[in-house]
């Protein structure tokens, strides 16, 4: 017995949320070069599930050589697989906690941990089996219930007594000589009078909550169904709250002993997106509901093609795409933008100077021409919080600012020179003019080509001039004003 204490204490400190009690716990797999859900250096591997791991009281006497159930590690093997048992009853009742070390908590973990300490204490010398599961119930008496050992006050009684039966160390169970593995009596009932009524608890895991990529028809959990006290009837399940057209199944249709069973919700429409709080309930009963949560999230979106934003002294913004050139001024104020609203992730900015920003916005004021901070080559690299779309995360934007010292006004007055309607949807005047016969007038899109050709360009007046923009596409546009001596450009909006 004190082996299986041993495997029993490594491994319900190690347990994690992530574990269920029927998926295979071997002990020593690393030493044969198995996985840790292969069966190890024990008779077989520790699991709740009858058909993962077989071994019972009464296997033990059926080996009277102990030819598989040797001293003592095997015959230890079987009694930490039913202390193993016990542990996923309680926490199938009372939860699970990441903290061991709490041994105040009222957790199925650390309340297994602590019976089977406290009965460490409380057990007899050179003790059976039986011996060490009466000292077990001794403890649940002096932990959880009236403090006196032996007065089946405990509340875990009918959990602990279940655990024990159905590994066939029931009410009528004997062990026999203490040194001697198979001249005992194995018993699979509960004792009479108990009062427990034939239960079972459904739980699952870690696998609480999922994440699908828009487009996927199909999705599975699942659960292990907890068969307490004897609970011996057909239970079969159903799902609410799936996502709309949607259908749940259920593998196996129906349970009555403790096993996995999986949901599988498939017909899930290519358009459906969102999170869907989907409630399992067995057997009508909805106190024993679980809920898990399915998330289709959308497919990542090609932030390339001009979801990123520009801005100069807090005008609207313009979009901009891979490989683009940001036209600015000197004094000029600029802002980078990708709308938070564009996709789930992050951004890594990467100015010229190398200096990087992860906001979703990066700002500077009163830019100057040569400035590596802002003038030169820039890149955006986006970051996916899903894999979505793998062939678009992440994505990387490259694009450059350019600031032209020139664009400043010199002897052209922006007092004087106008420029209306701003936006405009066909027309546009520019009034304030000088010398109008040497000025000449550039329409530049965002692109920075020029666009001159497609504007047609007539003189009202000495100073003023109407230019018809009805040829060009809706967007941002600057119009460039330039003498022999000066020059300065102003942003435009075209509806």
């Amino acid at each position: 017995m004190g082996e299986g204490w041993a495997d029993f204490i490594g491994k319900i400190i190690t347990l994690k949320n992530i574990d269920n009690g029927i998926s295979l716990n071997g002990v020593g797999t690393f030493v044969v070069g198995q996985s840790i859900s292969g069966q190890g250096i024990r008779p077989a591997p520790y699991s709740g599930n009858i058909a993962n791991n077989p071994m019972t009281y009464q296997t033990l006497i059926d080996d009277p050589s102990n030819a598989t159930f040797t001293v003592p590690h095997g015959v230890g093997s079987v009694w930490a697989g039913m202390l193993w048992d016990l542990t996923w009853d309680l926490i199938a009742v009372h939860g699970f906690t990441d903290d061991v070390y709490d041994s105040n908590g009222m957790y199925g973990n650390t309340i297994g941990l602590n019976l089977v300490i406290e009965a460490m204490k409380l057990t007899a010398c050179n003790p059976g089996f039986v011996d060490g599961r009466d000292a077990i119930l001794q403890a649940d008496d002096v932990l959880y219930g009236n403090g006196v050992a032996g007065s089946a006050t405990g509340a875990n009684q009918c959990v602990i007594w279940s655990a024990f039966a159905r590994r066939g160390l029931g009410a009528n169970a004997s062990q026999g000589g203490n040194n001697i593995t198979s001249d005992g009596n194995a018993d699979f009932t509960l004792p009479s009078g108990l009062g427990c009524s034939p239960n079972y608890l459904i739980d699952n895991g870690d696998d609480a909550s999922q994440q699908i990529c828009q487009g996927t028809t199909s999705a599975s959990f699942e659960f292990v169904f907890y068969e307490q006290n004897g609970y011996d009837v057909s239970t079969s399940f159903v799902a609410s709250g799936l996502p709309a057209g949607s259908v749940a199944s259920f593998f196996p249709a129906t349970m009555n002993d403790t096993g996995i069973f999986t949901m599988t919700i498939s017909g899930i429409s290519a358009s459906t997106t969102g999170g869907f709080p989907i409630t399992v309930t067995p057997g009508g009963d909805a106190s024993k509901s679980k809920m898990v949560d399915l998330f289709v999230n959308t497919s990542n979106p090609n932030l390339l093609d001009g979801d990123t934003l520009f801005s100069i002294n807090a005008g609207l913004g313009s979009a901009f795409s891979d490989n683009s050139t940001i036209p600015a001024s000197t004094s000029d104020n600029l802002d980078l933008t990708i709308p938070s609203s564009a996709f789930n992730g992050t951004v890594l900015w990467t100015a010229p100077n190398g200096a990087t920003y992860s906001t979703s916005t990066v700002s500077f004021t009163n830019i100057q021409d040569n400035d590596t901070a802002v003038e030169g080559n820039w890149s955006a690299e986006f970051t996916f919080t899903n894999d979505c779309g793998n062939t678009l995360a992440p994505q990387i934007i490259n694009f450059i600012v350019d600031i032209d010292g020139s664009l400043g006004v010199t002897s052209f007055d922006l007092d004087k020179i106008s420029l209306f309607p701003n936006p405009t949807k066909s027309r546009v005047t520019i009034t304030g003019l000088k010398n109008l016969s040497e000025t000449n007038i550039s329409i530049i899109d965002i692109m920075g080509r020029i666009l001159s050709n497609n504007v047609t360009v007539n003189e009202i007046s000495a100073n003023t001039i109407s230019l018809d923009m009805s040829q060009l596409s809706s967007g941002t546009y600057f119009i460039e004003i330039k003498s022999k001596e000066n020059r300065m450009v102003k942003k435009l909006i075209k509806n």
